[in-house]
Formats: C-alpha cells, structure tokens, sequence
C-alpha cells in the first residue's frame, strides 16, 4: 500500500515524474507541501526571516534542478532537506568567510551612498573567498 505524503494525490511519483516535465502546477503543489518544513530548517541557520526566505528560493530551484537525480530508495523530504541545509550552509560560509564583503555592503547600506563600485569590490572579495575553499 503507498500512503501518499500529498494529501491531494494518490501517487506521489505523479507529481514527481509531472515536474520532471516542467509542469508548473505540479512544481507548484510539491513546493507547497514542502515549503513551510523546509522554511523553518532554513531559519534554524539565520535566524532571519528574510534571509530563511531567500535561501528556501534558492534550495527550491537547486532542488527541481536536480529532481532528475532523486533515487527513489530514500524519502523525498529528507533529500529536500539535505539541499536546504548545504543551501543554508553555503550562506553561512558566505558571510562568515568575507567579514570585508559585511562591512562594506553594510557601509554602503547606512551612509547611504550609492557606490557600485564598492559593491561590486565586495562581490569580487566573495567569489575569492568562495574559491580557496
């Protein structure tokens, strides 16, 4: 007997093998099932509802990128889960490896200056620090 994890669905592989072919009211149903879960493991890192947000956005469109390479053989929760933690934890190592990019963007943020080329020095030190890892 399967017991379907979507309350609206009798066969959740349906809905799975309809987003594989970018049906958008499919995306749109496993997204609603497994947004709110997945909001609070993001917030569990930032502590920030905004920044939660945006990596669930981020997590999501990793997640149906990558749907293609689910196994069937472990729960799909636990494997969206896993997508929004290294989401999660790719923010974090973001910010915490460039206490540089933080000021700076923050300077720009309060004097309120509109200096795109200290921003964009900011992203330069970013994607630096993202590649000596």
């Amino acid at each position: 007997m399967v017991v379907s994890v979507f309350p609206y669905m009798t066969n959740p592989r349906e809905v799975i093998s309809r987003c594989l072919q970018n049906e958008a009211a499919a995306q749109k149903q496993l997204y609603e099932y497994y947004a709110p879960q997945m909001l609070s493991v993001c917030y569990r890192y930032t502590k920030d509802a905004r920044e939660a947000s945006d990596i669930l956005q981020e997590g999501f469109v990793r997640m149906f990128r990558r749907l293609h390479q689910w196994k069937e053989q472990g729960e799909l929760g636990a494997w969206i889960r896993n997508i929004m933690v290294n989401a999660a934890l790719n923010w974090l190592d973001d910010w915490q490896l460039s206490p540089f990019l933080q000021y700076s963007m923050r300077t720009v943020v309060e004097s309120g200056e509109r200096d795109l080329r200290m921003m964009h020095l900011g992203l330069q030190f970013r994607y630096y620090f993202r590649s000596l890892r």
